[in-house]
């Protein structure tokens, strides 16, 4: 069977990934699958033509809210018919689904599960799921695909820039270039969201082309449209610890001062949060050139809601702005002595 995951690296703590469960009998997997709050799936068939009898098991397993789930057809070893991932919310919260009015929905999915920080898509088919109808050509598939997509979000009032991840399968009838044209056309020339492009041998109700994927279920777009917009937005997330903002706002490739912004959050997420602490900018010089900016701040740091800072000291922050927004590319700094 061939891996396919989301990328996990870009949920928060309130999660847990199970890797993909095989077996024989499709109550076996479901019957193997951890209890919580599941709220997201992939299934994956040795044969697309069990789809009906799969989704007569799996409904019996998620009487309420069933996850957002994504199925595909896969090379399974050992004779197995079936393979389910899942992931569970371990929050407090109670899981939201989300689901376009006027839009028919005959099999144990639903279209969106919301949690207070992460906004889960279930497999959209090039499909109209009203009338079974699948468009004439690969293009038209794929734009089915994005044009559902957008219905989706626009029902949970999430944006496409807040797309963390997708991943599009496709059957050999529509080319990657299909796929790639309608990633550009949707998310845009510089789009941010990680996108994978698979192609597997057959996806669900005789459709070609398929996909799913992660949002963030807050809206950061405002933090980047300008220097002085992230450079708050900077000082903010990492006084609150909201380190999807700090992601949002940050480079793929941005470094605080050597640390990757992964390493920099592994190291450090666990004793800022216990000790409260939080970073306030007390002064800045801005030097901007078309699309590069430099700021050199100074800051204090304190603890909690206690005003008194306990170290100062300055930063030097690089922003680079591509297309209509600014990316956090580096973080330098050093304490007063």
């Amino acid at each position: 069977m061939q891996a396919i995951t989301l990328f996990f690296s870009l949920l928060a703590a309130d999660y847990r990934h199970i890797d993909a469960i095989e077996c024989k009998a499709f109550r076996d997997c479901m019957e193997k699958l951890p209890k919580g709050k599941v709220v997201a799936t992939t299934v994956y068939l040795a044969d697309i033509a069990d789809y009906a009898a799969m989704n007569a098991v799996y409904e019996t397993y998620f009487p309420a809210l069933k996850p957002a789930r994504n199925t595909v057809a896969a090379k399974l070893t050992g004779g197995a018919r079936m393979a389910i991932n899942a992931t569970l919310y371990t929050g407090e919260a109670e899981p939201r689904g989300v689901s376009p009015a006027n839009v028919t929905n005959t099999v144990p999915i639903t279209p969106g599960i919301l949690t207070p920080d992460r906004f889960f898509i279930a497999g959209i088919l090039g499909r109209d799921s009203n009338t079974g109808t699948i468009p004439a050509t690969p293009e038209t598939q794929v734009q089915m695909c994005f044009t559902r997509l957008a219905n989706v979000l626009n029902t949970a009032h999430v944006a496409p820039s807040q797309m963390l991840q997708a991943t599009v399968y496709h059957t050999a009838t529509v080319s990657r270039e299909a796929v790639e044209d309608g990633l550009a056309r949707f998310f845009g020339p510089n789009r941010t969201v990680a996108t994978t492009i698979l192609e597997v041998p057959a996806l669900a109700l005789g459709a070609q082309v398929g996909l799913n994927g992660v949002a963030l279920a807050q809206d950061f777009a405002k933090d980047v449209e300008s220097v002085d917009a992230i450079v708050k937005a900077l000082y903010a997330s990492i006084s609150t610890q909201n380190w999807d903002r700090l992601r949002y706002i940050s480079h793929p490739t941005a470094r605080l001062k050597t640390s990757t912004l992964d390493e920099y959050i592994s190291r450090n997420a666990k004793a800022m949060e216990e000790q409260k602490f939080a970073e306030d900018e007390l002064s800045r010089k801005e030097l901007i050139f078309e699309n590069l900016a430099t700021i050199w701040g100074d800051f204090g740091i304190r603890r909690g809601s206690d005003p008194a800072y306990i170290r100062k000291g300055v930063n030097s922050i690089q922003l680079f702005r591509e297309g209509t927004r600014w990316w956090v590319m580096n973080v330098n700094w050093d304490n007063a002595r």
